[in-house]
């Protein structure tokens, strides 16, 4: 399961993760985590922040970061998008977001 809200998200994502379930975080606002609680549920949380990775690891990062460019300049690279709406139909967009309606992006155009 992939986590990128944190906070009162995480906790809920735990407690329904199944048993040998992984909880993968790349938030900032990760709630703290019952160390107790995942081994007797043998659920796993694993963290993700680019800033380390790219510190840690400059020659992968910056394979991957090639790859990106070379795919854009292709023209292979295509976001995800969800559904493109006019400026003033924000409140929809931000309906839909919230309703976890969305499987790509939400552009607003204005």
């Amino acid at each position: 399961m992939l986590d990128g809200i944190g906070g009162d998200v995480q906790t809920t994502a735990l407690e329904v993760l199944a048993p040998f379930g992984r909880l993968v975080s790349y938030n900032a606002n990760g709630a703290m985590v019952d160390v107790n609680q995942l081994r007797l549920h043998a659920k796993t949380v694993i963290g993700f922040a680019m800033a380390p990775f790219a510190r840690l690891r400059p020659d992968v990062y910056a394979r991957h970061h090639r790859e990106l460019w070379d795919m854009h300049l292709a023209g292979t690279l295509r976001p995800a998008i969800h559904a493109t709406l006019p400026l003033d139909q924000a409140g929809r967009a931000h309906e839909i977001i919230l309703g976890r309606a969305s499987l790509g992006k939400v552009v607003l155009v204005p």
